[in-house]
């Protein structure tokens, strides 16, 4: 019987979550730079072009963190490189969540009732509706980070053995993001301790090979693939250390200036933040009355903390590692205090706070961007008038339908590039199309609407002038389609 009600309440939260993150797939939200840059490595992977950029030159786009252009560009293959499929391919990761926290919920809570609790907060987080409809490596990364807690709890409370694949999976992690690298720390720190604490070298010793085996594998493909060293890595991915540039901890008021806009959106979003990182605080001071409170949010305070200090930044969509051991830490508080009916009625009122804070942000975003243009319909009128094999002069964000061109755009790295600098390509007479839009001037992200920032703003000024000039002085207009949130797209071609 129970066994019946938990496979209830898991398909009700798959059907849940289909209903809030399938539609309107490519119209929530507009296509931001980093999809095509991980697009496009994926797909070149698929193409049998190995880890690269050369359609969306540029640095940071899985070309060495592979991971995560392994499992899309592997899908990419099946189902094509579209942004659908890319995006499906995010969708299908946060139902394998699903499924991977549902065994988690079974190791913490013996009531499945309370699994509801877990599921609907955590489904409708509006950080979690963005990061399974976007193209990101985070979609893939917290399932390796959650297999990783699902295989170290199983390896506490049965067989150690457990902790090799803990130690696996938090490293395949690190190569989807390296900022997971914080939770493979954590993880050793804590496995180091309980060794110590149960006098058995088992689990420290599991868990240090299973993530020294992925470690190895991945030293390997950076020496015969990549031809880099350890130190060539650490000084192409060293920069999103707070200590790169000699300081110890970064300038910690900035950043946590960055959290309060970026994530917090000024005070929009400044309830979600506290209940988030409130939870995993209140669940400390469980340390002696409940264990499995106390490890949770221990493992997901220190990885805010961690981040926090050594890190050069939090992204936005980073906070899924922190939300889903914010709300594990909160369902746990939940079924604690269940027989103290004051104190659960207070919690069960803030979660039903954070729960209404994230509906209304979800609720935004389907009302601002529900009538944008979808980028379907861009994919078919860009690819009827460009052909493939051509050189082109665009936005990043119309990479997509022009995948299988050679691609000049506003965030390429031309000193990648045979012409070094833009200005060189613009001499020559390589380009056979220019497709335009105006609408990256509008200075807001395609998410939050946030401000872009001022020097962001001035290299996509000059790239749109630039581009424009040039597509004006040496190509034929050939056509233009209005669309809404990319706005008017102009078509230029050497040829009429």
């Amino acid at each position: 019987m129970k066994k019946r009600k938990g496979l209830l309440i898991l398909l009700s939260v798959l059907v849940l979550y289909t209903l809030i993150e399938l539609p309107l797939l490519t119209t929530i939200t507009k296509v931001w730079v980093d999809e095509p840059w991980y697009g496009g490595t994926a797909y070149n992977f698929s193409q049998g072009k190995g880890f690269t950029n050369e359609n969306v030159t540029g640095a940071y786009g899985g070309d060495v963190i592979f991971v995560y252009p392994l499992f899309l560009g592997t899908f990419m293959k099946i189902f094509g490189g579209s942004l659908f499929a890319s995006r499906m391919f995010s969708f299908l990761c946060g139902a394998i969540l699903i499924l991977i926290s549902y065994l988690i919920l079974k190791e913490l809570i013996e009531e499945k009732k309370y699994f509801i609790v877990f599921f609907v907060l955590f489904a409708l987080s509006s950080t979690v509706y963005i990061v399974f409809r976007t193209v990101r490596p985070e979609a893939l990364k917290i399932i390796f980070s959650s297999l990783s807690l699902l295989f170290f709890i199983r390896g506490v409370k049965r067989n150690p053995l457990n902790f090799v694949f803990s130690g696996v999976f938090i490293m395949s992690g690190v190569l989807c993001h390296p900022d997971e690298s914080v939770f493979a720390f954590i993880y050793f720190c804590i496995a180091a301790a309980y060794s110590m604490r149960e006098k058995n070298i088992k689990p420290i010793v599991y868990y240090s090979s299973g993530a020294l085996l992925v470690s190895l594998l991945f030293i390997a493909f950076l020496y015969f693939v990549k031809n880099m060293s350890l130190y060539e890595f650490y000084l192409y991915y060293g920069r999103r250390l707070s200590v790169y540039e000699g300081t110890v901890i970064g300038n910690m008021m900035q950043k946590f200036g960055n959290i309060i806009k970026d994530y917090g959106l000024g005070i929009k979003r400044l309830y979600i933040l506290l209940f988030e990182i409130g939870t995993l605080t209140a669940g400390l001071f469980y340390s002696r009355r409940n264990k499995k409170i106390f490890f949770i949010s221990f493992v997901g305070f220190m990885f805010f903390v961690l981040s926090f200090i050594f890190l050069e930044r939090i992204v936005t969509r980073g906070f899924i590692s922190i939300i889903i051991f914010s709300v594990l830490t909160y369902t746990l508080i939940l079924v604690n205090e269940r027989k103290n009916k004051i104190v659960f009625f207070v919690i069960a009122a803030l979660g039903a706070l954070y729960l209404l804070n994230n509906g209304a942000a979800i609720g935004y975003l389907i009302v601002r961007d529900s009538g944008n243009t979808p980028y379907q319909y861009i994919e078919k009128e860009i690819d009827s008038r460009v052909d493939d094999g051509k050189t082109v002069l665009s936005h990043l964000n119309f990479y997509f339908p022009q995948k299988n061109n050679v691609f000049y755009n506003d965030y390429t790295i031309y000193k990648l590039t045979k012409y070094r600098v833009l200005d060189s390509l613009l001499i020559t007479e390589d380009i056979d199309y220019a497709v335009l839009s105006n609408s990256a001037l509008t200075g807001e992200t395609g998410t939050s609407g946030r401000t872009e920032k001022k020097e962001s703003m001035t290299d996509f000024i000059r790239f749109y002038e630039k581009a424009l000039v040039y597509a004006q002085n040496h190509l034929i207009m050939t056509d233009s389609i209005v669309t809404k949130g990319y706005g008017t797209i102009y078509f230029y071609s050497r040829n009429k």
